[in-house]
């Protein structure tokens, strides 16, 4: 369903993209809640605590952002499910 972003995106983790067009890196950003600038630098640590996103909660975000808006819910949907139907551990 989202295979040539999960590429992309494998690809870009792996350093294999030597070339990105702007408007991909802004989705991205976008998509990540940042500016292209922190893309591009490195991520900063947050100053008022804000929850920062780890490795797979940034790749599942940009992988939603660059399906179209139907295949992106179908997959949040999906996502939310298994979250949801999830047994409950007990301590």
């Amino acid at each position: 369903m989202f295979s040539s972003a999960t590429c992309y995106v494998s690809r870009l983790e792996r350093g294999e993209v030597e070339h990105m067009r702007a408007e991909t890196l802004d989705k991205i950003s976008k998509a990540l809640d940042t500016s292209m600038e922190s893309l591009i630098e490195g991520e900063k640590p947050d100053k008022h605590g804000k929850h920062q996103m780890g490795k797979y909660e940034k790749e599942l975000k940009v992988l939603l952002s660059l399906l179209d808006q139907e295949e992106a819910e179908e997959v949040a949907k999906s996502v939310l499910n298994l979250i949801h139907t999830k047994p409950k551990e007990e301590h």
